[in-house]
């Protein structure tokens, strides 16, 4: 019987492996949570970052904030 799986992993071997073995597995050990949590705050965080820098390097009055 063939998996199901989200949308979002199809055409992407490293996806599905991520989608099948992570994703949809249920955790039940707070130090796993911990783990999940801290490491998915640490990536938005590392992406607002680039989002805020590729802002000021677009903004019209780039050079007078460096």
């Amino acid at each position: 019987m063939e998996k199901k799986r989200c949308d979002w992993c199809l055409g992407n071997d490293l996806y599905i492996e991520y989608h099948d073995n992570e994703w949809v597995v249920p955790v039940h050990d707070d130090r796993e949570h911990f783990e999940f949590l801290g490491t998915t705050i640490m990536y938005a965080h590392l992406q607002s970052i680039g989002v805020i820098n590729d802002h000021l390097a677009d903004c019209f009055r780039y050079k007078e904030l460096k």
